[in-house]
């Protein structure tokens, strides 16, 4: 949105500022402030924008967040390399994590869009170390795609219990759910990147 705004102002001289809209120029900021000129008073403005638009954004707390970290440890790629997705969410009683092995997107060449589902181990000894009680701990398994949208096979481990004094619920899929995008790109020249 500023930037627009940058793009669309014309300075006059060193005290007129002309804005296709003054909509654009309040980003939410205080009153005209003391400043010695328009521009300065813009410029703090977007200043404080950006402070705002780069503060931290993540509610989790920290124990949750050691959590995920740890057990994406935990995933081994078979072939190539990996980038381990997830989501978290707070249910009524306690956090729910999905978590899960990112595909990887062909960019260029004559596989371009084309994704790949990236096939992992992941080790459920070390799993069940990282919890203090596990009261629930299944695999999950639909081998037939649940309908022509979606081609194909799932499985799933859901372990519920408590990490410290905290309740948790955390799925390790087999492949990402539908709303995930590719957590890797493969390049013409063979390198792959995250996303």
């Amino acid at each position: 949105m500023w930037l627009t705004m940058i793009v669309r102002m014309r300075v006059e001289d060193e005290t007129q500022l002309r804005c296709s809209s003054t909509a654009t120029v309040d980003l939410g900021a205080s009153p005209l402030s003391q400043s010695n000129s328009p521009i300065e008073h813009l410029l703090k403005q977007l200043e404080s924008y950006a402070e705002r638009k780069n503060e931290k954004k993540d509610n989790r707390p920290e124990w949750i967040t050691d959590f995920i970290n740890d057990v994406a440890e935990l995933f081994e790629p078979i072939t190539d390399v990996g980038r381990v997705g997830f989501d978290c969410q707070l249910a009524e009683d306690s956090w729910v994590v999905r978590m899960y092995m990112g595909t990887l997107e062909y960019y260029g060449g004559r596989f371009d869009g084309r994704t790949q589902f990236m096939n992992f181990e992941f080790n459920l000894q070390e799993l069940r170390k990282r919890f203090a009680r596990i009261d629930e701990f299944y695999w999950s398994s639909f081998p037939s795609p649940r309908d022509a949208e979606h081609s194909t096979a799932n499985a799933f481990v859901t372990i519920s219990g408590l990490i410290g004094e905290n309740p948790i619920r955390l799925q390790i899929l087999s492949v990402p759910p539908d709303e995930a995008g590719p957590g890797l790109r493969r390049h013409t020249d063979g390198q792959i990147r995250p996303i």
